[in-house]
């Protein structure tokens, strides 16, 4: 025959399936992934641009060091803006820069558009001394856990 006994051709032919499979597998996960990032690309989102933009704006007004303001998703998968915005000033000055920084974030999610909705919590300013503001002492009159990005629209002019 072809010089080969039972367990050798046995061997060839589960080596073969096995390769087949890892390749159908490999296949399938790559249709998935491709099939998954499709609706991401068609709606122009490209996750972490959206986030590191708005960062930009942070650290944009004169005092700030850095901005760690997360986009991300709330327990509700609600979208949600969250984090801190590091500012090189004593706590003093520190309601000022923060005005600032606040203000190019939130005209920049405002010119965006499609932001009005998403939600604000625990973002805090902080400054050289331990001083921290949070955002959300700007508008006393509304309940810290509904307070959207558009709440602060009227604070900064915008419509």
């Amino acid at each position: 025959m072809d010089g080969m006994d039972g367990i050798e051709r046995t061997r060839t032919r589960t080596g073969t399936r096995s390769a087949n499979a890892r390749r159908v597998v490999g296949r399938r996960a790559a249709l998935t992934h491709a099939a998954l990032a499709v609706p991401v690309l068609l709606s122009g989102c490209v996750p972490g641009s959206a986030q590191r933009r708005v960062n930009e704006a942070a650290e944009s007004a004169e005092g700030v060091t850095r901005s760690e303001l997360v986009l991300g998703t709330g327990g509700t998968f609600g979208a949600i803006l969250y984090g801190d915005i590091t500012c090189a000033v004593a706590g003093v000055e520190l309601e000022a820069v923060l005005d600032e920084s606040w203000r190019a974030v939130v005209t920049l999610l405002h010119d965006d558009g499609g932001e009005d909705d998403r939600s604000v919590q625990n973002v805090i300013g902080r400054a050289e001394d331990g001083t921290a503001v949070d955002v959300l002492e700007w508008l006393p009159e509304r309940d810290p856990g509904s307070v959207t990005v558009a709440d602060f629209f009227s604070r900064y002019g915008l419509g």
